[in-house]
């Protein structure tokens, strides 16, 4: 090997450049030897690689020492401290910055004293002071407000674990990693316990006259005072429907049974039972209007009638229907309409109708039936023959014939 010593002037070698070679000698190195306290040693190799070593004459990367490649970069190694410091002095910003083909693609900087690390509007600020971590502009340093997202449909994260809260919305969520109890109190009551991974079904109990209505309900204490029960309910009196009276059944008289409309003057609807009766009233029993049933009072042998009942008490414009089939109208209701199937009277014909004669007599009249009618009749010439005798002559065939000669009289 050759060196070249740097001695002081004592001639006492401290630095020494030693050119060299190791178990090949065509693979040489430089070496760079400097003394420290009495003691000389290696501080720095250039290799037959081209590759500069500072601390170590290895240039692998798993030991102590910095190895700058000559093609393919640098490697800084150290054991037990920090391997790389890099001090910005003055000013916020870049400290460390990346590229690709000369252009940016991130950096590592500081912002209001603070460490950035990212690239543009995409990047987070680590705020020790405050312990908080957030979005932040490495270009002016401002903080960026719900435009940063973390993952995506395609590449999402797997499990975020948080000890604290979660502050603003959220697509998605499998579920909660504690199960929380829904309870209801007021008026209802209820409760269901679910992490939110399924459905749930929450049955809930409304409290007994817990709440008011509008009106068209009641509370149980209202409407026992209010409704029948389908079955078991016995009613008395009166059933009230807003202004009117519904009687269904009269317990003091058994023989019939009423529903009845009440309103104003007696104004109402009259169904008696008994008789099978039905009075649709104009102004209360005094001016009944129709009576569907026996409309003779006292006699029960009518059917089916339609009357008029005025003051004092005596029926008038009577349609009575009889159980014998007798049909009677009239103010007493005497006058016969028809009985078993014949219809004895009537004025005329809705229709006129026209009687004609044919055959050896011709003529027609038309009429209605309101009147009588006069026809007149055309015999037709020679359109029969009359066998005929009288003293001395005959007619036979259209020929006269003598009584005593039986000669044709020509």
């Amino acid at each position: 090997f050759a060196s070249l010593d740097f001695n002081t002037n004592n001639n006492r070698v401290v630095n020494r450049i030693v050119s060299s070679h190791g178990s090949s000698t065509t693979n040489g190195f430089l070496a760079f030897v400097t003394e420290g306290s009495g003691t000389p040693a290696e501080r720095m190799r250039i290799t037959s690689s081209g590759n500069l070593l500072v601390g170590t004459t290895s240039a692998s990367h798993t030991v102590a020492g910095s190895v700058f490649y000559g093609t393919s970069g640098a490697s800084i190694t150290r054991s037990g401290d920090q391997a790389l410091l890099l001090n910005r002095l003055t000013s916020d910003g870049t400290i460390l910055d990346f590229r690709k083909n000369g252009s940016t693609v991130g950096s590592i900087g500081t912002t209001g004293g603070f460490l950035t690390i990212g690239d543009g509007t995409t990047a987070l600020k680590f705020a020790d002071t405050f312990n908080i971590i957030h979005t932040v502009n490495t270009s002016n340093g401002a903080d960026v407000d719900a435009a940063i997202s973390l993952g995506y449909s395609a590449s999402r994260f797997k499990d975020l674990y948080l000890s604290g809260e979660v502050k603003g919305n959220s697509q998605t969520a499998s579920a909660w990693e504690t199960s929380r109890t829904l309870s209801l109190s007021g008026d209802a009551s209820g409760s269901v316990s679910w992490d939110g991974s399924a459905n749930a079904t929450l049955s809930v109990t409304v409290a007994n006259d817990s709440h008011t209505h509008d009106g068209r309900y009641y509370t149980e204490t209202e409407a026992d005072s209010r409704f029948v029960n389908v079955t078991g309910d016995t009613m008395t009196g009166d059933l009230v429907l807003e202004d009117s009276e519904l009687h269904v059944g009269d317990k003091s008289n058994d023989s019939w049974t009423r529903i009845r409309h009440v309103s104003g003057d007696t104004y109402g609807f009259d169904w008696q039972h008994d008789n099978s009766t039905v009075i649709v009233n104009e102004q209360g029993g005094t001016n009944q209007a129709l009576v569907l049933g026996d409309v003779d009072a006292g006699n029960y042998s009518g059917l089916f009638g339609v009357s008029h009942l005025v003051s004092g008490g005596s029926w008038n414009k009577k349609l009575d229907l009889r159980g014998n089939g007798d049909l009677y109208i009239g103010s007493s209701g005497t006058s016969k309409v028809f009985h078993d199937g014949y219809h004895p009277n009537a004025d005329k014909w809705t229709t006129a109708r026209t009687l004609s004669l044919t055959g050896d007599v011709t003529g027609s009249v038309s009429w209605d039936g309101s009147g009588n009618a006069s026809l007149s009749a055309t015999v037709g010439n020679d359109s029969h023959n009359h066998d005929h005798s009288d003293g001395d002559f005959s007619v036979n065939g259209g020929n006269l014939y003598t009584s005593t000669s039986q000669q044709r009289v020509k």
